[in-house]
């Protein structure tokens, strides 16, 4: 996904119109600092988030804080 993620940005921003060796948009610490780590630890984040609220809702320890550290 971070490389969807990167086309999207190279093709709108007119990263592809520049010369090579030139720094674009997307090669800035924006990009790589935020965007990717977020894209890459999101589905983890929700998952973990899924199972707590499972625990909380249900009580049950075993299964589901289990599940949130695997």
């Amino acid at each position: 996904m971070v490389d969807v993620a990167y086309g999207f940005c190279f093709y709108l921003s007119g990263d592809w119109l520049q010369r090579l060796g030139e720094d674009g948009a997307c090669q800035g610490t924006t990009f790589k600092g935020i965007v990717s780590p977020i894209i890459i630890l999101g589905p983890y984040w929700f998952r973990f988030m899924q199972c707590m609220r499972r625990y909380f809702d249900t009580g049950d320890r075993f299964p589901h804080v289990a599940n949130a550290f695997k």
